[in-house]
Order: C-alpha cells, then structure tokens, then sequence
C-alpha cells in the first residue's frame, strides 16, 4: 500500500464530489463555489509529491446518448 501505482476509487453522489474537490481545491467553506457532477461523471486526480493535479472532472465520454446525460 501507498505505492507510486496505487489507485482509490470514490464512487459518490455529485454534492459530496463537489465538496471533495472544493477540500482538495482548498477552496472549504466556499457555498459561492459549486463543482458540478452529472449522474455517473467520473473525477480525474493524481499525486504527484505534494501536489494534487486535478485532470478532468465531470467527464461522460461513456455516457452514449443525450437522454443519459443528468443536467
């Protein structure tokens, strides 16, 4: 564990993702700032040291059709 290749999941609902990417963000408390999730979007991060880079959020590449897509 703790491994250069380790890799965590978090499989959550869009209010608590928005406040986990404001936490990682720094960006707590902030209700002036709201990150958006649709259904089943899926959030990008990676460590790298002491720096968190944050590569995609709210991707749904997966999602096919625009009736599947949550506003």
């Amino acid at each position: 564990a703790g491994g250069p290749a380790e890799r965590v999941a978090i499989v959550s609902h869009g209010d608590f993702m928005s406040c986990i990417v404001k936490a990682f963000a720094d960006h707590l408390p902030s209700p002036a700032i709201y990150y958006s999730h649709s259904n089943t979007g899926i959030d990008r991060f990676r460590l790298d040291g002491n720096v968190l880079r944050i590569l995609y959020l709210n991707r749904i590449d997966h999602l096919d059709r625009p009736d599947l897509v949550s506003p």
